[in-house]
């Protein structure tokens, strides 16, 4: 196999970035909840593997419970879903 110097492997900062964007959308915490999401709505939502925002998008949305987290989001260039809180939820600004 031949290696390529001049390929830059952007892996570490993406994930820095990423970093970096969660914990200042962390620290906004509350102040940026809204219950008002509708299907199709664009958002930053919490993760629950790393705790970090990803740009997602609403799928569906349930009564929420304690047990029961009440939207489940599609993350945008992942293709996973989760479910998560109206509290794990921010406007994707």
């Amino acid at each position: 196999m031949v290696e390529n110097e001049d390929v830059w492997d952007d892996t570490e900062l993406i994930k820095m970035y990423e970093h970096s964007v969660s914990a200042t959308y962390s620290k906004l915490g509350a102040d940026t909840t809204t219950n008002d999401w509708s299907v199709g709505d664009p958002c930053l939502a919490r993760y629950s593997e790393d705790d970090l925002y990803y740009p997602a998008k609403i799928l569906e949305i349930r009564e929420e419970k304690p047990d029961q987290p009440g939207y489940l989001v599609l993350y945008d260039g992942y293709g996973n879903t989760d479910w998560v809180s109206v509290d794990d939820i921010i406007p994707a600004t």
